[in-house]
């Protein structure tokens, strides 16, 4: 069992027409990244850097082995992860790849961040 400590953080950056837009998309992802964790909080914001992008922010914590969860949501896209970190704390940067696909064609980049406590 994971500590109540540890946590995983994936945040998704959308193309939406609208915040509303962002918003049904995190209502249509919410339960494939829920079957993986339970989720403690999300929030969409408008990214500040492109105009068109929203930030979906899931905080998750995993009643089961954080790391292995990690790697299951890992396993959510079809190729394009680049993983950083160690043992406590993993962090993993999604950028799409020909071809590639996370979740949704929407979905332009991607972070998973574990951390382990």
């Amino acid at each position: 069992m994971a500590r109540s400590d540890s946590y995983l953080l994936l945040r998704l950056m959308v193309e939406a027409d609208d915040i509303d837009a962002a918003k049904a998309f995190q209502r249509t992802v919410r339960p494939i990244i829920e079957s993986h964790a339970p989720i403690a909080r999300s929030e969409v914001d408008q990214y500040w850097k492109i105009s068109d992008w929203y930030e979906i922010t899931f905080e998750l914590r995993p009643t089961d082995d954080p790391t292995r969860v990690y790697r299951d949501l890992l396993g959510l896209g079809d190729g394009g992860w680049t993983s950083y970190g160690d043992a406590t704390d993993r962090s993993s940067a999604w950028n799409p790849t020909s071809g590639s696909e996370l979740l949704s064609h929407r979905v332009r980049w991607a972070e998973l961040q574990c951390c382990v406590r």
